[in-house]
């Protein structure tokens, strides 16, 4: 496949569906917040009996408040609240993402989960199977404030998909709010980058609670230049291809959705939701030149072309369950139906302007469609027994895709022939995955012990038919049996040790199997056909604890990733072909850790790092790399109260390496400052600038193979300087309820997140 530039059609929308589940950090710091009420009660019982006028008179200016931590962890869940970052307002998602623990962005805007790429994204405990192909440059549009926490979950257990091998990125969109009646939240941005606009709203009638939501983003007017340089060493001829490319990205999106639950008793619980996101990119007259030079430096042949593409990416979504609740217990059974269908469409044209001593096409024209349909249903059972301490959890699960893929590619061989249609270079395709799967999982809890086992087993039969018969049709079947356990020792509330064992698995996806070569200047990349599943075994002890002044974790852990999927290049005549392939093994021994420290009352410093030692090996290639990777990070925040809130915040990568090449170090930073108004402080202005000081960043990398060497930087106009306005209003103190086939990440309740009257607490 002949691909284009992925900073250019990385595109999708996020989709973030209803707004449900009760933030992790509430339930984190209840029991401070008790204990809070209660001295406030005796002190005012205290002053009662001297003055009952003067308590009233205290009582009108009395405020309670609970500092709520911004990062909680317990060894498989790190829990990022965006409401608690004052640096947050008026950011992007992505900027967001660079300080959560256990996340890193590069350079490039790529995002790995503890130093890996292949995550799944869920929002609101459900995945979004498009975004999680298409996360870059969503989150990179994405006000960071239609976030409520973001949540980096490595061990999830055997209820949820084998699939990721980092693991899920669970985006909770809904945030609590204190007071009854309905509520909603109104935000609008603006920066030098793009803007952004939207809202959402939660009402309820009887016993109906549903939520709408609506955001908008775009940048026309406000495009960035990105100025990319390659130049591949060809070591047996001694000649060099120098390439150079330069472009703007226009883009807008739109997303919205809903979200309803209806419960007619304490007993039964329905949920729906519909999510929905379009996506339009366009580029204008991008500059492309390329130049191959002799061993001595003579130039041999020059070219120098303009490329217009366009860019369409639709995503919709929609869902139902049913919960029924045996008792108060947490004895549940959970039967839930979702349907996920995307539609991306490519069309990319380039047109020579300059040619001198090569006789390539002047006119070219590529078409690429991909359309993705995923069927899912699941059944899923909770049962508590023995005073609570004992869970035993089962289920089964049908996943069924069906993946399309067109392509076809035009040429002229004059500015003024016709364009006429290469045979060989069409494709029609058809990339089906049947996975049917079963679960089964014990929890034991006790007042200083947690245990947690499970095995999942997924069966998957996969393949790809070719309509046009040029090639031969592949299936394959895949057995896979997943196991997981953890142990946990609590030395106190808020401090434990977790030693865990977890497997996870990653299928290849259409684009890495599509045959259709895609090309860019002189680099041509294609799928495999043959994949198979790659396989990760990964063992971790993590310390964690969390006190008044200082807090945070530490933890080492072991990973071996069997049968990896890897893009390898290799040379063909001038061009560089990139082709997927299941290459080896990779290991990778990690140090993560997180320190908060609350300096005084609303001053809070987080630093949060990672370092790893990576080992990768394909000996059928004769290719080895080794080498360390190291990321640290901070945020320090203050809250000035009737001033202001600021918020500093920076990172650095250092290089690292992967089977072919290097990536070389980067960096980010911040400030923000923002400031409530109005009696209960609902409306919020803020203003944030970032790597204002070197407003061009330039990230370098380099790639080898036999007979071939390729070095390559991009300069981004990464700068930002933004204004962002939000508006809380209403008073509804419940959210839409879920039912217990999203993800829960608390091992500590019985019966998942169905735990008042058959929804979630709140």
């Amino acid at each position: 496949m002949k691909t284009p530039n992925p900073v250019l059609f990385s595109f999708l929308l996020l989709a973030p569906g209803a707004l449900m589940a009760q933030t992790l950090q509430q339930k984190s710091t209840s029991s401070q917040e008790e204990s809070i009420e209660r001295n406030i009660e005796r002190a005012v019982a205290a002053e009662a009996e001297a003055d009952s006028l003067a308590t009233y008179d205290m009582l009108d200016d009395l405020v309670i408040e609970a500092v709520r931590p911004m990062v909680t962890s317990d060894g498989a869940t790190t829990t990022y609240s965006v409401e608690e970052d004052p640096a947050a307002k008026g950011q992007s998602l992505l900027d967001v993402l660079r300080r959560v623990p256990g996340v890193t962005v590069d350079g490039q805007d790529n995002i790995k989960v503890q130093g890996k790429s292949d995550f799944k994204i869920y929002v609101n405990g459900r995945e979004e199977p498009m975004l999680s192909q298409n996360a870059k440059e969503i989150f990179k549009a994405m006000p960071a404030s239609s976030v409520g926490r973001i949540e980096v979950i490595t061990d999830p257990g055997a209820k949820f998909d084998a699939e990721g091998t980092a693991g899920i990125l669970n985006l909770v969109t809904e945030r609590k709010q204190r007071e009854n009646g309905y509520s909603g939240n109104l935000f609008a941005g603006a920066s030098t980058g793009d803007y952004n606009a939207g809202g959402f709203f939660t009402g309820r009638i009887g016993k109906v609670t549903a939520s709408v939501n609506y955001t908008y983003a775009g940048n026309d007017g406000l495009e960035r230049v990105q100025t990319t340089e390659n130049t591949s060493d060809y070591l047996a001829t001694g000649e060099s291809l120098a390439e150079r490319q330069k472009i703007k990205t226009r883009f807008g999106y739109m997303q919205g959705g809903y979200k309803l639950s209806w419960e007619p008793n304490a007993g039964n619980l329905f949920t729906t939701s519909f999510n929905f996101s379009m996506m339009s990119a366009n580029i204008d007259k991008a500059r492309q030149s390329s130049a191959l030079f002799g061993r001595s430096g003579n130039l041999i042949w020059q070219s120098g072309r303009l490329v217009d593409a366009t860019v369409g990416r639709d995503s919709y979504s929609a869902d139902a369950s049913y919960q029924h609740n045996f008792d108060n217990s947490g004895h549940l059974i959970v039967a839930s139906y979702g349907f996920t269908f995307g539609d991306n469409d490519l069309r990319l044209g380039h047109d020579y302007d300059m040619q001198e001593g090569t006789a390539a096409p002047w006119r070219q024209r590529t078409h690429n469609v991909t359309l993705s349909r995923q069927h899912t249903a699941q059944v899923d059972y909770t049962n508590p027994f023995g005073t609570d301490k004992h869970k035993l959890e089962a289920g089964v699960k049908g996943i069924f895709r069906r993946n399309s893929a067109f392509g076809n590619e035009k040429s002229g061989a004059a500015l003024d022939s016709p364009l006429l249609t290469n045979p060989e270079m069409d494709t029609d395709i058809m990339q089906f995955q049947d996975v049917l799967a079963a679960y089964a999982s014990y929890n034991f809890t006790s007042e200083k012990w947690n245990a947690r086992a499970g095995v999942r087993y997924e069966n998957t039969r996969m393949g790809i038919h070719f309509h046009d018969n040029r090639m031969e049709n592949f299936q394959t079947r895949l057995n896979d049996v997943v196991p997981n356990a953890s142990v946990t020792y609590s030395f106190g509330p808020a401090t434990n040790l977790r030693l865990a064992y977890s497997m996870r698995i990653s299928r290849p996806t259409i684009d890495q199997v599509n045959p259709f070569e895609q090309e860019m200047g002189y680099r041509i990349q294609a799928g495999n056909p043959d994949l198979t599943s790659e396989r990760l075994n990964k063992v971790s002890l993590t310390y964690t604890a969390f006190g008044r002044v200082i807090g945070g974790s530490i933890g080492v852990d072991y990973s071996h990733t069997a049968n990896s999927i890897e893009s390898v290049m290799s040379l063909d005549g001038l061009y560089t072909y990139y082709c997927y392939d299941n290459t080896g093994d990779k290991q990778t021994v990690g140090f993560h850790g997180f320190l908060n420290w609350n300096i005084i009352r609303n001053m809070t410093l987080s630093v949060n790092g990672d370092v790893e030692y990576r080992d990768f090996s394909a000996p059928s290639l004769g290719y080895y790399a080794r080498g360390w990777n190291a990321n640290l990070s901070g945020n320090w925040s203050w809250r000035l109260e009737n001033v202001a809130d600021f918020g500093i915040y920076g990172g650095w990568g250092s290089p690292s390496v992967n089977l072919q090449g290097r990536y070389y170090s980067w960096h980010y930073y911040g400030i923000s400052i923002g400031r409530s108004f109005l009696k209960d402080k609902s409306l919020n202005i803020s203003i944030n600038a970032s790597d204002f000081g070197d407003p061009i960043h330039t990230f370098k990398w380099t790639t080898h193979s036999d007979g071939l060497k390729v070095s390559g930087k991009s300069h981004n106009n990464n700068w930002k300087v933004g204004l962002s306005v939000s508006w809380r209003f209403g008073s509804l103190n419940e959210n839409v309820k879920t039912t217990a086939a999203d993800l829960d990440t608390d091992d500590r309740s019985a019966g998942g997140s169905g735990q008042q009257g058959g929804g979630v607490g709140i």
